[in-house]
C-alpha cells in the first residue's frame, strides 16, 4: 500500500536490488511477484517511478510456500 503509483508510468520494483515485476498496479497499490532469488527474511523493497524512489516504511518478509 502507498500513495501516488502510476497506473500508466514504469515502476522498478527490487528486493534486495533483485528486479521484481509488477503485475497489478493502482493509484495505492503495486501486486508484484518477488523474485525467486530473493532471499528469505526480512529484505529492503524498493520502488522506482518517475517521480524517484520510495523505500517500504515497514520491514518487508519474504517467505516461502
Amino acid at each position: 500500500m502507498g500513495t501516488g503509483f502510476s497506473i500508466t508510468g514504469q515502476h522498478d520494483v527490487r528486493f534486495n536490488g533483485l528486479p521484481a515485476a509488477a503485475t497489478w498496479v493502482s493509484a495505492t497499490e503495486l501486486v508484484i511477484t518477488a523474485p525467486d532469488s530473493a532471499a528469505i527474511g526480512p529484505v529492503l523493497f524498493l520502488v522506482g517511478t518517475e517521480k524517484g524512489f520510495a523505500m517500504s516504511p515497514k520491514p518487508f518478509i519474504v517467505r516461502r510456500p
